[in-house]
């Protein structure tokens, strides 16, 4: 009997731990940077984050400057995040690293247009 219990004591602290790291092991986060020179003071930003095919399933609306810096959490399903800034869209879609940070910094070399990429 005290074998039956200490089996059963065992497995359920291995499903415990199992289901406690995979859950740390899937959230993305990506840090937003806006190193670009504005012309009327703030820019307005707004991150899409997107799911594999691109549907919008979460966005981030921003009002920044030059060295503004934020990290985000992305929202479950996300793999992937554009960005739209002052009527204008960033042309580089930024893959998620599943379980880690993505950097997306803007400068004033990062190519936008008015076509979503």
């Amino acid at each position: 009997m005290k074998k039956l219990f200490g089996l059963m004591l065992l497995c359920a602290m291995m499903v415990f731990s199992l289901s406690s790291c995979s859950k740390e092991e899937g959230v993305s986060t990506y840090t937003f940077k806006f190193n670009a020179p504005t012309l009327w003071g703030d820019a307005s930003v707004i991150l899409f984050e997107c799911d594999n095919i691109g549907d919008k399933i979460n966005s981030n609306s921003i009002k920044c400057k030059k060295g503004y810096s934020k990290t985000f959490t992305a929202r479950e399903g996300a793999e992937r995040v554009k960005v739209y800034i002052d009527g204008k869209w960033v042309q580089q879609v930024f893959i998620l690293n599943n379980g880690s940070n993505t950097n997306i910094e803007i400068t004033g070399n990062t190519l936008i247009g008015k076509e979503e990429p």
